[in-house]
């Protein structure tokens, strides 16, 4: 299992990346080789023009904090439809479903934050792991070249959401945040977060981390205030995956394995309902840092989302 996040691509990526422009069995599989060595030099100047560029979003593959690849949109059209890139520099994790993970996020960007239409992509014929791959993420063979496309209105779900209800917590929304980025998953999730009209920095602080990490988040924010259970349901109507983890914005998940064992225990126990972890408490005064284990189900819930739908469909008939 490894933790996967796309961020923007940065000129301190090209200490990298240069290398991998230089070897012959990364453009075995990209179709392109330089027609001169890469140098550290040359390829900082490629990448401080690309990233200038209007029409397109490029973002680095980082794996438990390690850059080893890119993936980008470019070529985007009218905000209608764009190109889709992907390559690992990085061999030693060829085959480990790296790319699988990444691509959802960036389907998922696409989607939701550029309200694009439509992805597409060439490939080298070839390349038959990577177009089974296309295929498992929604892209469908258009000709023989061979061209792909994926309407991002088909786009394939995530597996689990976190749903992240906040309101001024700005002492605890980043330490949340980090706790479920940092999660190691063989599986795709979003993180579905509310921001419900805080009066401190919580949503200036969840604003900066979605911008970082665009491919993991789905924002709701409210620009008044609709109070918890409005909150509440607006959240979980719009977690999409087949599992719910709610978490609240002053908890802190610190184990990075724990959404997947979580998940791993659901499908393997159909009887199971729903699940819950233990919990520390600690105090909020950094002068007096308190802390006391306590053993009530009452944190990071774990659930099938359909449930949670079926009871909100109950709640909507009765309110009506």
């Amino acid at each position: 299992m490894y933790n996967v996040l796309i961020r923007p691509l940065c000129l301190e990526d090209a200490k990298i990346s240069f290398q991998w422009r230089n070897d012959p069995e990364i453009w075995h599989f990209t179709g392109k080789r330089p027609d001169k060595l890469i140098t550290e030099e040359i390829e900082a100047e490629w990448l401080s023009e690309k990233l200038t560029e209007t029409n397109a979003f490029r973002f680095a593959i980082d794996v438990d904090n390690q850059y080893i690849g890119n993936i980008q949109i470019t070529d985007i059209m009218d905000r209608e439809n764009g190109q889709f890139h992907i390559f690992i520099g990085e061999k030693s994790f060829w085959g480990k479903g790296i790319a699988r993970l990444a691509i959802a996020q960036i389907i998922r960007f696409a989607k939701e934050k550029l309200n694009l239409k439509e992805l597409y992509l060439v490939v080298n014929p070839r390349h038959k792991a990577a177009i089974s791959l296309y295929q498992k993420c929604g892209f469908y063979q258009l000709n023989n070249e061979i061209r792909m496309r994926l309407m991002l209105r088909d786009s394939i779900l995530p597996f689990l959401s976190v749903f992240v209800m906040s309101y001024n917590q700005e002492k605890f929304i980043a330490l949340s945040l980090q706790g479920i980025l940092m999660q190691k998953t063989n599986f795709d999730f979003d993180i579905v977060i509310g921001a419900d009209c805080s009066s401190d920095h919580t949503r200036q602080i969840i604003l900066k981390y979605a911008d970082k990490y665009s491919g993991k988040f789905k924002l709701l924010v409210h620009e008044r205030n609709i109070g918890p259970l409005a909150h509440q349901i607006a959240g979980c109507n719009a977690c999409k995956g087949k599992y719910l983890a709610l978490c609240l914005g002053d908890e802190l998940l610190t184990d990075p394995n724990i959404l997947q064992k979580q998940v791993d225990s659901l499908e393997l126990n159909e009887v199971c309902g729903s699940l819950h972890t233990n919990c520390n408490i600690s105090t909020a005064d950094e002068n007096d840092m308190k802390e006391m284990t306590i053993f009530r189900n009452t944190t990071n819930m774990l659930i099938p989302t359909s449930q949670i739908h079926k009871a909100l469909t109950m709640y909507n008939s009765i309110a009506s």
